[in-house]
């Protein structure tokens, strides 16, 4: 999903990163798997995950969400939807109609 609304989102004048806990030889996989055109960090501590609030119950695995995140550093949206990936579409694209980037 996410893949395939990369180009109206850096139009709309945003960026886009994955992160998650494995690895940067998994990732680099798995982006050529999936054809992903942007970078997938790797958290492999959960440092990040847990300073975002998104690792998983009792520290297994990671929450799945969606950041919206300003140029000057300060989150403007946030959405945690776990494997209600429909709601993660309709937030990308209410972010992507509110920059002038829609239909």
């Amino acid at each position: 999903m996410l893949r395939d609304e990369h180009a109206r989102i850096l139009a709309a004048g945003l960026g886009l990163v994955g992160i998650s806990p494995q690895g940067a030889e998994s990732h680099a996989r798995f982006r050529a798997a999936h054809e992903l055109p942007f970078p997938l960090l790797a958290d492999e501590d959960k440092r990040t995950i847990r300073a975002w609030g998104v690792d998983g119950p009792f520290g297994a695995g990671v929450r799945r969400a969606t950041f919206l995140v300003g140029v000057d550093g300060v989150v403007r949206g946030a959405l945690r939807a776990d494997f209600r990936i429909e709601r993660h579409r309709i937030f990308v694209e209410g972010v992507l109609l509110e920059a002038g980037s829609g239909a």
